[in-house]
């Protein structure tokens, strides 16, 4: 009976196990996709089986709380203050279109903290996890974007001033019987380039602006990158205090 009882438990333990969100192949095969890449559908069964995984660790991590091997009070709080978490959401922004329809553009995002809530930014959050290259290569995707959004928007004030230049000429008609008409022509040599110039400004400036509002890195990356920094720091504490 105590062999049969042992037996059922163990089946128990292992099927629980095997059932852990954070372990589903379709979860894994999409944490490897970039989010802009997914489908809605795909979207949404990530979004539900990261939260799932999550909670899932949350919870194994609260009933591990009472083993020697895990954290004490100080040692928790000294994690607490250290630890890297990323928090995903979406961003839809309205824009017009170029027949003046309206548009929107949802843009997958995520924020990186440090500690107790604490923003960092995503050259920071490399940083801090040990990833130099990657910070570099951050460093470099925002001061280009930084540059083509400030360069492309002074190409368009310049195109606008362009459009809107003009110059007038004094033109009189001759007259024999009544007196000379004189009248002023306004002419606009520039308008075609300024419209060619104010284009290629919209196109850089909207172009940087989009890389600004978007990470360089994917969630499901960095989301990694997190929770392995976590798992070392973890060690290190324990082996420091």
């Amino acid at each position: 009976m105590k062999y049969f009882l042992f037996t059922l438990y163990t089946f128990c333990f292992l099927m629980a196990q095997n059932n852990s969100p954070c372990e589903d192949s379709k979860y894994l095969e999409l944490k490897k996709k970039k989010l802009d890449d997914m489908s809605d559908r795909e979207y949404e069964y990530f979004s539900k089986k990261d939260t799932e995984c999550n909670e899932f660790n949350n919870t194994s991590i609260i009933k591990k709380s009472t083993n020697k091997d895990e954290l004490t009070e100080e040692q928790s709080q000294a994690f607490n203050k250290k630890k890297l978490s990323v928090e995903n959401y979406m961003t839809t922004t309205m824009g017009q279109g170029l027949f003046g329809e309206a548009t929107a553009t949802s843009v997958n995002k995520w924020k990186a903290y440090k500690g107790f809530n604490e923003p960092i930014t995503e050259l920071q959050f490399f940083t801090i996890a040990g990833y130099k290259s990657e910070a570099e290569q951050v460093e470099k995707y925002m001061a280009k974007a930084t540059q083509d959004l400030t360069y492309g928007g002074i190409a368009y004030l310049a195109g606008l001033g362009m459009m809107v230049y003009s110059t007038s000429e004094t033109v009189c008609d001759e007259y024999v019987y009544i007196d000379d008409y004189c009248y002023e022509v306004y002419e606009t040599p520039l308008l075609y380039p300024g419209m060619g110039v104010l284009f290629v400004g919209t196109f850089f400036a909207y172009s940087g602006y989009l890389k600004l509002t978007n990470n360089w890195a994917a969630y499901a990356t960095v989301n990694q990158i997190a929770d392995d920094y976590n798992r070392e720091l973890k060690i290190t504490i324990k082996r420091d205090f």
